[in-house]
Order: structure tokens, then sequence, then C-alpha cells
């Protein structure tokens, strides 16, 4: 989260500080971030009410009856998926009512693929076995067994589910009630998740007068949350498959036997779903669970055995205990089996007070035995932080170092610098600012931290008044992320026990948090770019996307002084520009988890920290406008730059390939690229292969004429292909404040901003250096917003999925046409390289190569001709260095391709990024070898049959061309392993085979 600094600097001056953050005051930004703060201080105090909103009222308005018919009859057509659902319900004398209200809920179901499957235990009221026995001889699909002897609800439920014989599995109890919708929306689940096994919903409860309150909207899949209580509660579907390795519900678990199931369930599938909608009424009536925990004490009982039980088959050794004064809510205490060294690494500016707190409260409060603390001095200058160090060094120099990080404040450097000093097996970030109060509090973040799933481990921050600071961070709030539960007595249950329990939070506070050092090695550490605020919450989410999860540990409590170092965030105009920059920065990486955070739910508000509903804004009434429904069908948008040209340049080339392409599977195909005009020779190629295009000063930028064409056919085009922000961002952010209902793909081509970060490396421009960031901001908001990314190398791939939840898939940038012999290695000559010089990189490789491997190779009458556009001049001025040195400035795409069959080796001396790899694979495809740096390979399909060695030194690339300019045989091998790749890994197959697997599910 951002450095919450609350004091003001000593070192600044008060006056001067009071001074500053006064004149910003007067700012724009200054007045709004005022108001702000005292409408966060009028809701604390009661002041400040949101508009109320009666549950009972708002759920009614979801659920209206009217509303889901419309729904179900106008997608039930489109669903592909229809199976039949056996509902599992074990009987035990309910009250008569309630029993034929649940049935009639099922009856009610607008999908009506089901069968009812009853089991009774023997009830005393003979008024069951009639409703039960009059309901299934009016409907066959109703099925009921008369158990002869009590066995209570696991054997009952045994004895339901042998009457099953459907594909999904749905529980329910007597007395509760399923939506109308409940059925249906389960359906559209398993469509779109088919992989799923066990799916879960939220719930409410229901009183005996019919009234809805207390709703529990859950987050997505928490493993941690299920070993603090059952969360996942109603209603419950497992496919038949998950059943069939469960078997049953076990008899000595009964009261929790449904929290045993779904512990042993959740053991056999990682493809857990969870649907944010209310589809299950829970029965408050007297003796009733939902009523109150003192309902059925035995519950709490079989439910730490079944956790017990869970530890040992998943060979977690540890503990079980109940939570005080919290029935139904467990604590788990893991034995540390993983014992490590611990680095505690805390960074400072002066602040000895503060610090010597923190340091001794973890020197003489740590039963841990094994631990290290590193201070990383950031432009500290009181002499009494130096004389402390000294003390300390004295005192426990074998644990205790402080390193000099003296440079403009940036936490995520510090950070990543103090774990490349570590010697630990984890790392502890602990703020300057805190103070341990218990003794076991690190060994209890090591027994959660050693677990091979578990990423970041968060703790119960306190405020001195023991109020929280922080319990779990849930993105969405404040605009990005937000603590949860802020100003709350630390004996405080909050939502659902949430304050007290172990939960799963996309983040925590890197003010107090543990994790394995090799996990963030993996993910490649803290992003530097983020310098103050949300590079802990940036560097959990990357855990998150590793497949790791974080978990908040409410039995560790510190208390946090709430960060003195470096003064108020927004005191100045300057500190408030660095709040925007790096709230951009880190939206546009995770603008999709912060739109719907797994691990909160999208029902409840992100302004407030407790957990309210989510208030319908002034002048919306009736349910939230749903997703729009797409007609099936293959309609696509593609959306570029440009018009695509195969004979332009790279880009134009890839976009017309990946045109071409979708009109070969059949799609039909409209295109769109500001400026284009009907007799523009690539508009003309375009219709000639049968693709719409959007022409005319109607759809020339910046004018709105692609808005009026999406909204006339949203409902019509079933896939939008977008390439680069620059145009494509609009059409993004407009297709998703529609609710466009189709898949929007994303074309990375490469990661531009890693492009434009080597071109500023090549010359120090710091101006190329903030136009990276401005692009990285741009393409993360892609990359997030889209259903899937398209990208064209490994090693784009690898970094993009380390940061986002996208699925992201590999296609060829290219396909080429396998219809020619190569002109023989006897009528070539000469050298040639061929590329654009609008990016640095390929301006900085001509220049290497000419200074340091071309004179050799002229005196052995080997003559280079270099063809390209944006030539710059300080390449022009070689040629009067070499006169055998052609340069063909915008040469025509004939001369161009004459060069490809006339040279005998194609160069590419790259040492910055591969940005001619369309030369490098359009020579290999007419079959001209290329001599190039590793470099000029690395963005290429990996295949360990492509006989090429990048040569990296200049005397390695000179013998290498040298020897294909004149050695016949080393030259035909390769040119005949170049066409054989490219056959291999860029035909029209290859690109066809991976569109196919790419929109797979469209």
């Amino acid at each position: 989260m951002k450095r919450n600094f609350a004091k003001i600097s000593t070192e600044q001056g008060t006056v001067k500080s009071l001074f500053k953050f006064a004149s910003f005051v007067l700012t724009k930004p200054g007045f709004e971030l005022v108001k702000k703060i005292a409408k966060k201080a009028l809701r604390k105090f009661g002041l400040y009410k949101e508009i109320h909103h009666n549950y009972n009222e708002w759920i009614s308005g979801k659920l209206d009856i009217r509303v889901l018919k419309k729904e179900y009859y106008g997608q039930i057509r489109q669903v592909s998926i229809q199976p039949v659902f056996s509902i599992i319900i074990p009987v035990y004398n309910p009250p008569p009512q309630f029993l034929i209200e649940a049935i009639e809920s099922v009856i009610g179901q607008l999908y009506g693929k089901w069968e009812l499957c009853l089991a009774d235990d023997v009830s005393p009221n003979p008024e069951i076995r009639k409703i039960l026995t009059d309901y299934s001889s009016r409907d066959k699909r109703i099925k009921v067994i008369f158990r002869e002897t009590n066995g209570h609800i696991s054997a009952n439920t045994n004895s339901a589910l042998s009457l099953a014989t459907g594909d999904h599995y749905l529980f329910m109890d007597h007395d509760d009630l399923l939506t109308p919708n409940c059925l249906f929306e389960f359906v559209k689940h398993i469509n779109a998740y088919p992989e799923d096994e066990v799916i879960y919903s939220d719930e409410d409860k229901i009183d005996e007068k019919g009234e809805l309150s207390s709703p529990h909207f859950k987050p997505d899949w928490a493993p941690d949350n299920l070993l603090s209580r059952n969360y996942m509660g109603h209603v419950i579907v497992v496919s038949k498959n998950i059943m069939a390795q469960v078997k049953e519900f076990r008899l000595g678990f009964e009261g929790s036997q449904d929290h045993d199931f779904l512990l042993r369930a959740t053991e056999c599938t990682s493809h857990i779903g969870h649907i944010p909608k209310v589809l299950y009424h829970w029965r408050i009536h007297q003796a009733s669970v939902a009523s109150g925990g003192e309902a059925k004490p035995y519950a709490f009982i079989a439910a730490q055995k079944a956790l017990e039980e869970a530890l040992e088959r998943r060979g977690t050794p540890g503990t079980v205990s109940h939570i005080p004064e919290t029935l139904g809510g467990y604590r788990m205490h893991y034995q540390v089996t993983k014992p490590g060294k611990v680095s505690i690494i805390i960074p400072t500016k002066d602040q000895v007070a503060l610090l010597k707190t923190a340091i001794d409260s973890m020197l003489t409060r740590t039963t841990y035995p094994d631990f290290e603390i590193i201070v990383l001095n950031n432009n500290s200058s009181t002499p009494e932080f130096f004389q402390l160090m000294e003390e300390y060094k004295q005192s426990h120099g074998d644990i205790f170092t402080c390193v000099e990080a003296n440079f403009k404040f940036n936490f995520a450097r510090l950070m990543n610098i103090g774990v490349a000093h570590s010697k630990g097996d984890y790392i502890l970030l602990a703020n300057n600012d805190i103070e341990v109060i218990q003794n076991d509090w690190m060994t209890e973040m090591v027994s959660f931290a050693q677990r091979r799933h578990t990423g970041a481990v968060g703790v119960k921050l306190l405020y001195k008044d023991d109020t929280i600071q922080h319990a779990g961070v849930v993105l969405g709030l404040g605009g990005a992320a937000g603590h949860v539960f802020v100003n709350m007595h630390r004996n405080d249950r909050g939502y659902y026990n949430y304050v007290r329990s172990l939960n799963n939070y996309s983040a925590v506070t890197a003010a107090c948090v543990m994790f394995r050092k090799e996990i963030y090695t993996e993910v490649g550490g803290m992003d530097e770019m983020l310098d103050v605020e949300y590079n802990d919450v940036d560097l959990c989410l990357k855990f998150l996307t590793h497949g790791y999860f974080n978990v908040y540990v409410p039995d560790v409590e510190v208390y946090h002084y709430e960060s003195a170092t470096r003064g108020h965030p927004f005191q100045s105009k300057e500190a408030w520009a660095q709040h925007e920059k790096d709230f951009g920065i880190f939206r546009g990486k995770w603008q999709k988890l912060i739109d719907n955070d797994p691990f909160y739910n999208p029902n409840l508000s992100v302004h407030c920290t407790d957990f309210q509903l989510k208030i319908d804004m002034p002048g919306h009434s009736g349910p939230e406008e749903e997703t729009r429904v797409v007609r099936p069908g293959k309609s696509v948008l593609v959306v570029h730059t440009e018009a695509p040209d195969p004979d332009k340049d790279a880009e134009a080339h890839s976009i017309s390939n990946i045109t071409e392409m979708l009109v070969n599977l059949g799609c039909d195909v409209t295109f769109w690229a500001p400026g284009l005009s009907a007799d523009m020779p690539e508009v003309q190629q375009l219709i000639a292969k049968k693709v719409e295009v959007l022409h005319g000063e109607e759809y020339a930028s910046p004018t709105d004429g692609w808005k009026e064409y999406i909204t006339a056919h949203i409902d019509e085009i079933n896939i939008v292909l977008l390439s680069r922000p620059s145009v494509s961002r609009p059409v993004m952010e407009y297709l998703r404040a529609q609710r466009y209902g189709g898949s929007i793909v994303y074309y990375g081509h490469d990661l531009g901003f890693v492009t434009a970060g080597r071109e500023a490396a090549a010359n120090g421009d710091a101006s190329i250096m903030a136009m990276a960031e401005a692009v990285k901001v741009d393409e993360f908001f892609m990359y997030h917003s889209a259903d899937r990314v398209l990208l064209t190398s490994e090693e784009d791939a690898a970094y993009l999925k380390t940061n986002i939840l996208t699925p992201v898939h590999l296609i060829p940038e290219y396909f080429f046409q396998d219809d020619e012999t190569p002109v023989p290695f006897d009528n070539r000559q000469g050298i040639v390289y061929i590329g654009g010089f609008g990016h640095l990189t390929n301006t900085d490789a001509i220049h290497w190569f000419l200074d340091e491997v071309y004179a050799g190779l002229e005196e052995r009458g080997i003559h280079l001709t270099i063809a390209g556009t944006h030539i710059p001049e300080s390449v022009l001025a070689y040629k009067r260095r070499f006169p055998s040195l052609t340069i063909l400035q915008n040469a025509s795409v004939s001369t161009i391709n004459d060069l490809y069959t006339k040279a005998r080796v194609a160069i590419a001396p790259m040492r910055l990024g591969a940005d001619i790899r369309e030369s490098v694979l359009k020579a290999m495809a007419k079959g001209l070898p290329v001599s190039g740096t590793d470099k000029a390979f690395e963005a290429l399909a990996k295949d360990n049959e492509l006989t090429y060695k990048g040569r990296n030194s200049a005397r390695e690339l000179f013998d290498d061309i040298v020897l294909l300019h004149t050695d016949k045989a080393a030259w035909e091998r390769l040119s005949r392993s170049g066409k054989s790749y490219i056959r291999r890994h860029y035909s029209k197959d290859n690109m066809k085979e991976a569109f196919k697997k790419a929109f797979r599910n469209i």
C-alpha cells in the first residue's frame, strides 16, 4: 500500500511542512483531497450517511420473476451444455409448511432439467410422509426414499444420494429455498467454465415472515477461509466425478458433515467456481443453525474433527482450536516443519526513537531462534541514528547489518536491495514504526509462509488505541486498493467473523509481511516503477498470478504507529504528482482485478472498509444492467492504427496476415483504423478479400463514427480484436462501459514498453524512459481489460503471465508461403541488412557492425547493402568511410525482394533487441542464411532443430559471415535449416492451428 506517513518529518521543519501543505490545499487536487478526508471523517463518526437501502427491497428487485424469465428465455437457446441436476435433500421432521415451500422452490425453477432426491429419516410427524408421497406421485422427477431407522443427517444424505442419476449434485436443507434462477445460474457457469467441479453461490437468510436479511457475499475460492470456517455454505453444486471420488458423507461428522465434505471435495480438484449472486435463502426459525450458533453445538465439535483430519490428510501437522466467542470459527496452528533463517528488512530515514522501539521489540519478544535484522539507511543525517546503528553492531553484530542506500526514496528499490543482501530463507518486510507485542509472532508467520501454496503472510496491525489499521487489503477501495475494517476494535468480529478468522486476500500490506525468498525471486521482486505507493500490493498480485495465495493471519497482532519518516504523502504538489504516477501505473497493470477483486465480492461496496452492501447510484432503479448477450456467430471487428499491408512494414504485415487468417477461418471480418479512404490500395485489397472496411470522414480520428458503428452492431459482434493502445484503449473503455457481452482479444505484438526502455538505454534519453513508463501503463490496461491476450514470443508471454491473470496465447506473428526454390549460392553475392530505423536499437546495431566488423569484410570483397526507412545521417555518413557500402533509403518493395534473392548472407547484429525479426524470418523463408547475435533470434519460436547459433562478439560474427559467404556446403545447410524452420513454425497452417487454439470456446 501507499506509505501512509501520518506525522510530519521533524527534519523538514514543522512550520515549513505545514506551510507546504497549506499551499497544496489551495490547489484543485489539494482541495479535492481535503474533501475526501472530511467525508471519511464524517462517515467515521456517523455524521455522513450513505444512501439508505433496505436489503430485502434490494434483493427482491434482483429476483423479480419477470426480469429473471426474460433473461432465461433470451439465453437458454444459446446454452450448449444443459446438465441434469440431482437436488439432494435429507428430511427429518421439518415444519410441514417449510418443507412444502422448499419443494416448491425446486419445482418453480426456470431451468427444468432436474431430479429431486429426498430421503426421510423416520420423521415422527406423519404429515411429512404424506407430503413427500404426494409430491412424488405428482412429478416423476421427484424421488423419495423412506429410511427404516433413524441414522442422522450423514446417513440420511447418503440415502438421498443413492437415488441420484444426474450430471451434477446440488445439496439443500429441508426447510430452505432456492431462488427461481438458481439452477440456470449454475448452467450458465458450467457453460462458461466447464472444467469447474465444485461451484458455490452467495446466500442470505429468510425468516418466518418471508423477510430476507443477512446476506453472505463470499469471495471466490479461498482455501484458508475454508480452513477457518465453512465459508462456502449454501448453495453447493459438485460434479458427478467429484461425487465418485468423495463417495459419501461420513458418519461421525453430523452437524458439520457439509464442512467435512467440502474439505475432501476441494482436495480432489483445483477447479472451484463461485457465482457472486444470492441463489439460496437459509431459513431462520427456532432450532435452525441459521438462527444462531447455539442451536446445534455438536456441529462445532464435528467441524474441529473434520479440520484435524484434513491437516493429517494433507501432511501439514498442526492443531485446531475454537476462536473464543466465535462459534463456527477455528484457529489453525501449524507446526514449523521447514525452519529457516528469517531476514527482517527495515527501511528508515533517521527516526531513532521509532526505529529503536521496533528493533528492541523484535530482539526482546521473539522466540523464533534464527533471524537477522537488516536496516536500510535511506539518507539519514542525524548523529543519533549512526550512534544507534553502531550500538546494535556492537551488541548484536552476528545478526545485525546496516546497509547504506542513499538515493531518492523508492520503497520498491529499497526492498530489492534488502533482499539482495539477505541470507534468509524467509523475508520479513517491516516498517520502522511497528512494535512487536507477542513472543510467537515470527513463529506463527513462518508456520504459514512455509506452505507450498502460500504467498504473502500478513498480520493484524493495530493503532495505539487498539483499533485496526490493517486486516487485509481489498482491491478497488479508494480507487485502487485499501485496508479493510479500519478503526474497528481489535476484538470485533467484522463481517461474518472476517476480523478474527484466517482470510485469503488479494494483498496484504508490507508494513509487516513475510514470504519465502524463493518466490520473491520467482516473481522478479518489487516493481521499481512504483516508487512510493502500491508496490507491496503489486508484489502480492504477482504472487497471486503465480498461483500463490496471500493470507491474513489474525492471531499475529502488531502495533503500527503509521510511518512517521517521510511526512504525509500528499503534503505538496510534488507528492501529489508522485501519487498520481503510482496510481496510474498500478491501475494500468491491474485494472481487471481492481474492477473485480476475487477475494471480495461485486455486491459489496468499495466506498467503505467494513463489507457493506454496494448501494445503487442515485437515479438507478431496478436490477443492475446485465452484460449484453451477443448472438452466436463469427463476426469479428479488428481495430488497428493503420491499414494492413504485407509489404509495408513488420506491424502492417502482421495485421495483414491475422486479418487474412480470420477470413480463412470463416469469420465475417470488419476492419477499422483511423483515416482510411476507399481509394487506398490497402483498402481495396481488404475489400477484395471480403473484409468490410470502415472508411471515410465519419470514421476518421477523432470522430466518433466507430462508436456509432459499435453501438449499432454491439449485439452482433462476437469478437473484437484490438491492437496498440493508442487507438484501441478508447475502444476498450467504450466496450466495457457498454457491457459488451462478446470476447475482447488484445494482440500485443511485442511489449512496447520494453522496446522503448531499450531505446532509452541506448542513448540515455530520459524522455524516452518517461515514454516507456506511459506506454507500460496503457499496455497493462489493455492486458488486464481484455478477455485474452495474443503474443508472439515466449519471452514476452512468460513475463506477462507473471503479471496478469488474463489468459495469454502464443501465435506466429507472420506466415510465409513455401512456394519458392531458393536462388542458389553461386548466383548470390554480398551481405544485406534490411530494417527500419525508427527504433534506435537498429541504429545501434548498424553502428556497432560498421565500427567493429565491416572493415575486415570489405577487405575480403564482401560488400554490405543497407535498406530501410528513416535511415539517420549518422549511418549515411559511413559511405565516406566505406566506398563499397550501398545504402538504399526508402527502397521499393520490389527492390527489397530482389535483395533477399541476390544477397548471400543477411546480417542481424542486434545488441539491444530483436527489432528486425520480420526481416530475419523473411530471409529464412527465402532460403537466405542469417548471421546474427543471440538478440536477433530471441523473440522467435523456440526450436532445437534450428541450426542457427548467435554470434555475439565482433570476431565471432566476422568469422561466421566469412564462412557462409565462402563455404557453399555450410551455406546450403543453413539455407535448408531456415526454410524447414519456417515450415514448422511460420506457415499458414501453423497460424491457423494457433488461432483455433487461441479462439477456442469463443
